[in-house]
């Protein structure tokens, strides 16, 4: 069965991957077969091609607690290069997310969501099942359509799971470089990036906060709405300056 964006109900396929995120557990859904094998004779939709990404984001969550786990003791260069390279890793998959969507933008003329506080000529495009029930219009997002709510919600999701992962993993890099001299040169460079993590983190919880009030009014909230709320939920009890 499709919905309106061409996707093959993949509700099991959402529940077992943010379980996985949650558990921070690798998922069989990386695995090749399954990535692969069900659309042997299916083109992937942009809802598939983003779990595609997302499934590989719990191996992330697993091997950065165990990164972590084995720096209790002695830090050595070797554990430096070994956060180095899960940084990488993360960086890279960031990367691919973002070049997601710039495909799902590539889809439509029309913008993908756009604030209600500020004056447009979209308003008619907007989907009436999503029309939030919520009287204070402070910081909602108006979306075209509730599928394209939804997609947005979980690569925000994933994004910032990524970036909580990433402000972590840099914080604790910066607390030891200075166990490693030979290492010192990338203390400015992991300063930089760590700062402009956190303020993507930042704005990408308020996104996800944007959608709410849409995703509470249609039936596209009921199946992809709590996952994203858990996890910047997640995000807003840590703290950005402990995250």
């Amino acid at each position: 069965i499709r919905d309106s964006t061409g996707d093959w109900s993949s509700d099991v396929c959402s529940s077992d991957l943010f379980t996985a995120i949650e558990q921070r557990e690798q998922t069989f859904l990386a695995e090749p077969g399954w990535l692969s094998i069900p659309f042997e004779h299916v083109n992937k939709s942009m809802r598939d091609h983003l779990t595609d990404m997302g499934v590989h984001i719990p191996n992330l969550l697993q091997c950065f607690d165990l990164f972590s786990a084995g720096t209790t003791t002695e830090y050595t260069a070797q554990h430096f290069e070994t956060g180095m390279s899960l940084l990488t890793q993360i960086t890279d998959l960031t990367q691919k997310l973002e070049g997601w969507l710039t495909s799902l933008e590539a889809t439509t003329s029309k913008p993908l969501y756009w604030s209600r506080n500020l004056p447009t000529t979209h308003e008619k495009h907007h989907d009436a099942e999503c029309v939030p029930k919520y009287s204070n219009k402070f910081h909602q997002l108006v979306f075209p359509s509730g599928p394209i709510t939804g997609l947005l919600a979980h690569y925000w999701s994933f994004r910032l799971q990524l970036a909580m992962t990433s402000i972590k993993l840099q914080q604790s890099l910066l607390s030891r470089v200075s166990q490693v001299p030979e290492q010192v040169f990338f203390k400015e460079k992991l300063a930089q990036s760590l700062h402009r993590e956190q303020e993507l983190a930042d704005s990408t919880a308020q996104l996800i906060l944007g959608a709410e009030p849409s995703l509470s009014s249609c039936f596209e909230g009921f199946l992809c709405l709590q996952p994203p709320l858990r996890i910047v939920t997640s995000y807003f009890e840590i703290g950005r300056a402990h995250v």
